[in-house]
């Protein structure tokens, strides 16, 4: 399963190539902001016998 610290090394990699390492550290607060919200859907995993939310 893919950890906070995972999904936030990934975004920061991202955010050097594309933007260069002092705006990526610039995004960083976003960066782990992003990776945690990740990181806790990753986490849940419904119950089979959950119905899906956009069956309510």
């Amino acid at each position: 399963m893919m950890t906070k610290e995972k999904f936030a090394e990934i975004l920061s990699e991202l955010a050097v190539r594309r933007f260069g390492e002092e705006r990526a550290k610039v995004l960083n607060p976003a960066i782990q902001e992003i990776a945690q919200s990740l990181a806790s859907i990753a986490e849940h995993i419904p119950e089979l016998e959950e119905e899906p939310a956009f069956f309510l």
